[in-house]
């Protein structure tokens, strides 16, 4: 938090924010999270969350896993099958109408996509 304090003025990527946390307690720990205290502060710093998604469809979803594999080989480690990313992107869905923040969501058939850089860019008034 200090060090969104300290750069509220500028733009920030966050991958991964604490919906993922709240997401993989859920399915793996099988346990609930709080971050409502958490949100009020970043409420207070006007952040956004985008929410990136892609077409539940097998055939784009094994696709994105091999581009993942090429540039991180060591992803494997870690390689669910495709329908838990189905499922991940499921609870993601659900969760993000709870959130107390302003969220856009966004799904993306391939990544980079530049037309979708430029929505997200002209929501957080980027752009």
């Amino acid at each position: 938090m200090k060090i969104f304090k300290a750069l509220k003025d500028k733009n920030l990527l966050v991958e991964k924010f604490y919906i993922s946390d709240i997401i993989y307690n859920r399915i793996y720990q099988k346990k609930e999270t709080d971050y409502k205290k958490a949100e009020k502060k970043l409420k207070e710093l006007n952040f956004k969350i985008v929410l990136v998604t892609m077409p539940e469809n097998e055939r784009i979803i094994k696709e994105r896993i091999k581009d993942r594999l090429k540039i991180y080989p060591h992803y494997g480690r870690i390689l669910q099958d495709y329908r838990q990313y189905i499922r991940q992107q499921q609870e993601y869905l659900k969760e993000i109408k709870k959130i107390n923040l302003p969220y856009l969501i966004v799904e993306a058939k391939k990544l980079p996509d530049e037309k979708l850089a430029r929505k997200i860019l002209k929501w957080i008034k980027e752009k």
